[in-house]
């Protein structure tokens, strides 16, 4: 009994800290609203306002990035702006909370459906997923959500799994319709879906059946044969969707990165990438040694080593694990292999790409932690972490458009609704204005061609109305000095200029 009712009050506990995190999350993005401002975040805004207004969840009037939103944040972004159509602000708090609530809830289920039954863990999952462990997981996750669909989709998909290998048959065919519909939309979106989840969920198959084969023989593989059925057909599904996004390529306008190309393979880029992955669980550049931040640097080292600890420790002993366990491992070892590779020696990648396996790789840590005082010791280093992200200066991984909340005001007041600029000068005016102020993204400013990327395909057919104005920063001004010498200047600050585009 009393154990009973010590469980029951660290589960309360773990959801007030839950809580906690998820509303200091909110009330951070909206005290730093127009600071968190970009182009490329904003075109996920103008995006969902063109759904919201003409209906549907894919637009052909768009020009999409490297994926074709499916499953993804655009859908929260329409419903957000179906609440508040004219307040832009409102509409970003909004669907920033219904995807951390989605996110913790993925979280949630997840662990749910390893442990088979309620546990803290789970809620101190959902924890770590709203903590901004490191600068680039609260930029592209907790701030501007790229990466929730991602993230909530793989811990999705594993878990129905996992409930699968649980279930009795029944249940088990209702498990595995949910998995080949979820990875068949999702696979609709491209290819960075299948090489995050859906290509590590048939490596890690291919191990778990290997490695139960070498404990059981054949009669070990036939007890599962309906999960391993189950889980190839949902993982064709999967390519079925995959097949679909090669024909809506004929239909809608997006960038495909199956067009990536191998480079001279290579030691040095591998380390790098590895080293890239390491600093993603948050350690923090640009500060000072001494100042806060810096010192919470070492703590993030801790983090590093800890989780290094645990995960070495899960390796050695995976033979007494649970399937369930096993599996997961094995998850996690082709995802992070097939990452390295990809990451390290293709064409067009970065750290961030890394962002998805950061919750994979700690709950294989968290789940090699079997008491509570170190697990809530484990909580508290990335809690830690977390305070260093916040800290002053505001992680800012990208320009943003702060300053640009001037001359988008003066747009307004004075009338102008139509207008040309570079990419990260363009869509943060949309966003500024409340979608008063429409802009044309150009490739340059000598040339004005449209860019074909995150803006209406009408505008490469459409010039602005008149009364069209274009729109610099003062250093694209004194690049372009003589192409715009005797322009007819409308507006000029510190940082800005407008002239007319006659």
């Amino acid at each position: 009994m009393k154990s009973v009712i010590r469980n029951n009050k660290n589960y309360i506990c773990a959801i007030c800290a839950w809580i906690a995190m998820y509303v200091i999350d909110i009330l951070y993005a909206v005290k730093n609203y127009y600071y968190l401002i970009n182009s490329d975040t904003a075109s996920e805004m103008i995006l969902g306002n063109e759904l919201a207004k003409n209906g549907g969840l894919l637009s052909k009037a768009w020009y999409y990035s490297t994926e074709l939103r499916v499953l993804n944040t655009q859908i929260f972004y329409k419903i957000a702006f179906l609440i508040s159509p004219s307040n832009w602000k409102n509409a970003k708090i909004i669907a920033m909370a219904m995807l951390l609530l989605v996110l913790s809830l993925s979280g949630i289920f997840f662990v749910r459906m390893i442990k088979g039954e309620r546990s803290v863990q789970e809620i101190l999952f959902a924890l770590i997923l709203v903590c901004p462990i490191g600068q680039w997981y609260t930029w592209n996750v907790l701030l501007n959500l790229y990466y929730v669909p991602h993230i909530s989709i793989t811990l999705v998909s594993i878990g129905l799994f996992i409930a699968a290998l649980r279930h009795e048959r029944a249940r088990k065919i209702i498990d595995y319709i949910l998995l080949a519909l979820l990875a068949m939309f999702a696979a609709m979106g491209g290819l960075r879906q299948l090489m995050i989840c859906y290509v590590p969920m048939g490596l890690a198959l291919c191990l778990l059946v290997y490695d139960m084969y070498k404990e059981g023989g054949m009669a070990s593989i036939r007890a599962k044969i309906l999960d391993i059925a189950g889980l190839l057909v949902s993982l064709g599904f999967s390519l079925v969707g995959y097949k679909a996004n090669r024909v809506f390529a004929n239909i809608y306008s997006f960038e495909e990165l199956s067009e990536n190309k191998w480079q001279d393979f290579s030691l040095h880029e591998l380390v790098t990438s590895l080293g890239q992955f390491l600093g993603l669980f948050g350690w923090r550049k640009d500060v000072k040694i001494l100042s806060i931040s810096g010192v919470l640097n070492g703590v993030a080292l801790v983090l590093v080593c800890v989780i290094i600890y645990f995960v070495v420790k899960a390796i050695r002993e995976y033979k007494s694990d649970s399937i369930y366990g096993k599996y997961y491992l094995y998850f996690c070892v082709a995802s992070f292999a097939l990452q390295l590779i990809l990451y390290s020696q293709c064409n067009r990648a970065n750290e961030t790409y890394w962002i998805p396996l950061i919750p994979i790789v700690i709950f294989l840590a968290m789940s090699k932690i079997d008491e509570i005082k170190l697990m809530i010791g484990f909580v508290a280093l990335i809690v830690l972490c977390s305070v260093s992200t916040l800290m002053p200066p505001t992680p800012a991984m990208i320009p943003t458009n702060e300053k640009e909340l001037a001359v988008s005001t003066w747009l307004v007041d004075n009338g102008y609704e139509n207008g040309y600029a570079t990419f990260w000068n363009s869509n943060a005016v949309t966003q500024l204005t409340n979608g008063r102020v429409q802009m044309w993204t150009v490739t340059g400013l000598d040339s004005l061609d449209v860019e074909r990327w995150l803006q209406l395909t009408s505008h490469s057919s459409e010039a602005p109305e008149e009364n069209a104005f274009i729109l610099m920063s003062t250093e694209e001004l004194e690049e372009n000095k003589a192409l715009f010498d005797g322009a007819h200047v409308l507006y000029e600050d510190d940082n800005y200029i407008v002239v007319t585009a006659d």
